[in-house]
């Protein structure tokens, strides 16, 4: 979890970061990362979708808590 907030924490201030696992304890391939307001989730949007991070090409969506 320290590894993905520290790369979105060099795009904008991140609140939280957390990789998701399976029911094995694997990371499922998910993750959330929480931002202070909408602006710093568009920024880390525009600079980190497409980005290779631990072998993997990052998808990121945005999605609003209720």
């Amino acid at each position: 979890n320290q590894d993905l907030l520290d790369l979105f924490d060099t795009v904008a201030q991140v609140d939280t970061a957390e990789i998701k696992f399976d029911s094995t304890g694997r990371p499922s391939g998910s993750a959330v990362v929480k931002f202070g307001n909408e602006e710093s989730a568009e920024a880390a949007i525009e600079k980190l979708n497409g980005y290779t991070y631990g072998g993997r090409e990052l998808n990121i969506t945005f999605a609003k808590l209720p």
